[in-house]
């Protein structure tokens, strides 16, 4: 029978079952009464490739029914996942974005992209004789009982369907279909083509050297031998390649982008203007003014793309200077995970490894400390701020459990109480004290700033500049509110990152204007400005207000304790803390008043007193040198 004439059989058959009401297609298919082009080039591919006598001999159902046998497959057979014959390869439309290239043909067949391939017997030899080489039968069917119950060849089973469907050939078996071939490392695997796929088998077989360590740790440790020696050989061990599949970690990216043995590692949450990488980024500048040491910085909490344009943020600048890694980038879904963190810096063993802020870094440190403190001098900074020194709860809970292993980091007096007074003494590096560093500016610029602010102070004072933290937000914007109303001739200029939702109604009195973010506070123009005020008692803005002092403008602060260890009442006036919002708008209306009584002298003096007392606690030389001790000496 020639293969026009199959076809025109086919046809037939399916026009006679058509005319009886008998349908061979899905349900959720439509069949012609005419065959198409693209209908005829399969069948007619399908027909030149088809065995009948081993479809009948494989498919014994199908011998049973006592049915055409191509006739069977192309209206059924093919939706079963049945093949045509015993060196075709197939594959449907939900497969076919994952293969190959070059050998394989694509079909359309009743709305269905229908990819077949013929595979070649050479390859097919070497596959099986490999695999059946390194097949174990019992194993594989007290593992998958379902074809213990079919009562097939569990061989035969593995080579026609398990593979596809991603059972082992046994226990010690590694395999990688084409999707993953690519980045297989050479040496052990071998790889062979099956059916038109790549298929790459390694039997894992764990090396005598690491039998041997195992065996020498049993002197020490007689619990790794419960096992039994006999056991050894066929422990699970963890492929590199594994890690992707397993856990989502994208191993190659990690590769790539991190640079090879960096000195310190810092890691961050996020890179913004915020205090923390404020802190961060002069820690940096620390250390690369001294020994231009090698520096990588994984940002952990943040996209590349989420942050932006963040090299034009001058507050920012020396991290340009390190080696940025965004985590989430490279890392995969895992980024969260701190057991992924860990195993990179076990693998780069920088000399430092420091902490800011930062939850995954925390949780790393708090789960593999111990370890990762065997050759990196681990430091964890939780910055205090506002009544009491108070820091972040979550800071608070991963102090008591990274203390053991790290420095612990902070920025004042009060915080480290806090948390002495929390945690009592626990064994470890101790808890050491860096305020923040200010770079100090040209006495000729601040004179200049002054000369300014005595002819602003010849208007009537009405211009204030209000800076929010973000600890506190929801509290300081209802004291604002409330000092807004109680001074309607006034305009404040609000700048922060706060909700949206609260820029406009939530905000009230129409004498308010935000301004946004405050990007560069070095760079900032104050002289507009009669004041500027820090509302907030609960985080007192340390690094911003260190830094606004140097603007010469007047300050009217919340009395937070980390901000009385840098200034006292000759350099500011301080308002006390109070729980209710209308006292504390009131104190604040009565500060501002104030400060309109104040005489040009008296306000010089003041501005001088500010700029004098934050150069004595935050001088860049001193900081450098305290940076270096804490790092760096045992």
């Amino acid at each position: 029978m020639t293969m026009r004439t199959g076809i025109l059989r086919y046809l037939v058959a399916l026009l006679r079952g058509r005319a009886l009401g008998i349908s061979y297609l899905p349900q959720n298919t439509e069949a012609s009464l005419i065959a198409s082009a693209d209908d005829e080039a399969f069948i007619a591919y399908a027909s030149a490739h088809f065995q009948p006598q081993w479809y009948l001999e494989t498919y014994p159902d199908v011998a049973e029914a006592g049915v055409d046998p191509l006739s069977h497959w192309l209206d059924s057979g093919l939706w079963e996942g049945r093949l045509p014959g015993p060196n075709i390869a197939l594959r449907r439309s939900a497969d076919g974005h994952r293969l190959p290239s070059g050998a394989w043909k694509r079909f359309m067949w009743r709305g269905e992209s229908i990819f077949m391939c013929e595979s070649n017997s050479a390859d097919d030899e070497a596959f099986i004789a490999y695999a059946s080489a390194h097949f174990q039968p019992q194993w594989y069917l007290e593992t998958y009982p379902d074809v213990a119950e079919a009562g097939v060849d569990p061989l035969s089973h593995w080579l026609d369907s398990g593979l596809w469907e991603g059972r082992l050939p046994g226990p010690n078996i590694a395999l990688r279909r084409s999707a993953d071939g690519h980045r297989l490392p050479s040496g052990a695997w071998k790889r062979f083509m099956w059916r038109g796929e790549s298929i790459a088998l390694k039997a894992r077989q764990i090396p005598d050297a690491i039998i041997s360590q195992i065996m020498a740790q049993g002197h020490h440790e007689p619990a790794v031998l419960a096992a039994g020696s006999l056991a050894l050989p066929l422990l699970p061990h963890l492929e590199a390649v594994d890690l992707y599949s397993r856990d989502g970690v994208n191993s190659d990216s990690i590769l790539s982008a991190v640079p090879d043995h960096p000195e310190i590692v810092f890691i961050i949450p996020q890179l913004a203007t915020g205090d923390v990488e404020k802190y961060a980024a002069s820690i940096v500048h620390a250390l690369l003014d001294t020994r231009h040491r090698s520096i990588l910085v994984f940002v952990t909490e943040q996209t590349a793309v989420a942050a932006g344009n963040w090299r034009e943020q001058r507050a920012l600048t020396p991290f340009q200077s390190a080696h940025i890694v965004f985590w989430q980038d490279i890392c995969g879904p895992s980024y969260r995970d701190p057991t992924a963190l860990a195993r990179l810096l076990n693998a780069l063993r920088p000399a430092v490894t420091i902490v800011a802020d930062s939850r995954v870094g925390l949780e790393m440190v708090a789960k593999f400390g111990r370890g990762l403190s065997q050759f990196s001098r681990l430091c964890c900074i939780y910055l205090g701020s506002g009544v009491r020194g108070r820091i972040a709860p979550y800071n608070v809970r991963f102090h008591r459990q990274t203390a053991a292993f790290s420095l612990t980091l902070t920025n004042s007096e009060a915080a480290a109480k806090v948390l002495r007074d929390r945690h009592g003494e626990i064994m470890g590096l101790g808890i050491a004290i860096l305020p923040y560093r200010v770079q100090p500016i040209d006495d000729r610029i601040f004179a200049t700033r002054l000369a300014k602010r005595g002819a602003r102070i010849a208007e009537r004072l009405r211009r204030w500049i209000v800076c929010l933290s973000s600890d506190d937000e929801q509290n300081e914007t209802t004291i604002l509110a409330e000092l807004a109303r109680l001074r309607p001739h006034d305009e404040f200029a609000l700048f922060g990152t706060i909700e949206a939702s609260r820029t406009g109604s939530g905000l009230g009195p129409p004498n308010i204007f935000y301004r946004g973010a405050l990007e560069d506070l070095v760079e900032t123009d104050f002289g507009s400005y009669d004041a500027f005020i820090s509302i907030s008692f609960r985080g007192g803005m340390q690094c911003t207000v260190v830094e606004a002092c140097l603007h010469g403008i007047p300050m009217i602060l919340a009395d937070a304790d980390e901000l009385r260890e840098t200034f006292n009442d000759t350099a500011a006036v301080f308002v006390r803390p109070t729980v209710i919002s209308q006292e504390a708008a009131v104190s604040f209306s009565a500060a501002l008043n104030f400060l309109a009584s104040l005489a040009p002298a008296q306000l010089n003096t003041m501005l001088v007193a500010a700029r004098d007392q934050a150069l004595a606690r935050h001088a860049t030389a001193t900081h450098v040198n305290s940076m270096i001790d804490l790092l760096y000496t045992p």
